[in-house]
């Protein structure tokens, strides 16, 4: 988890802004300290426009952004470095990975065909799978992806339907069993 800001503040007796980032790696639960994504501060009021025109009241650009992935940031901010007020990004803002992400079992990762049951590679708790053309696998996938999808339902009775999903997948797996 990420939190970027604006740290605005005297630096060199001038008023001045970073832009800092602050990383979790724990849910949330604790922040380490924050680092500089600008190199340089910036000068809000450098080309600063006015507020509803008033001349009186500036303000500095609103666009700011922060995205993530599994290990890194990337940075979206309004700076002045070059006079004028401009969007600047960082990509590459590296995280520390306290561990990999957590994949729950339903999940599989398709490698290679399987799409149009022609076979293929998936990959289940870290384990390459094939998969052959035709193989009751594929609804057991199917079933999988179901699943997963039906999490993302805020109702009662997702439950009930991850429930029946997973039934169908012993069944499927019964079946198998019994055709030896």
């Amino acid at each position: 988890m990420g939190c970027a800001f604006y740290d605005f503040g005297l630096k060199s007796g001038k008023y001045t802004i970073d832009v800092k980032l602050s990383e979790s790696c724990d849910d949330g639960d604790s922040f380490i300290y924050p680092i500089n994504i600008t190199d340089i501060p910036w000068d809000p009021a450098i080309n600063a426009p006015w507020s509803h025109g008033d001349q009186n009241v500036t303000f500095i650009g609103e666009y700011f952004g922060l995205s993530a992935s599994y290990d890194s940031f990337a940075v979206v901010w309004t700076d002045t470095r070059t006079g004028v007020q401009e969007l600047f990004f960082d990509k590459g803002v590296l995280v520390k990975v306290s561990k990999p992400p957590y994949v729950p079992p339903e999940v599989a990762t398709i490698l290679a065909g399987v799409v149009q049951d022609g076979g293929g590679l998936v990959i289940v708790d870290h384990k390459i799978i094939r998969i052959p053309p035709w193989d009751p696998g594929i609804d057991i996938l199917n079933a999988l992806i179901a699943i997963d999808s039906v999490k993302e339902i805020r109702n009662r009775g997702a439950a009930r339907a991850i429930a029946s999903l997973r039934a169908i997948i012993v069944d499927v797996v019964k079946q198998e069993i019994q055709r030896g």
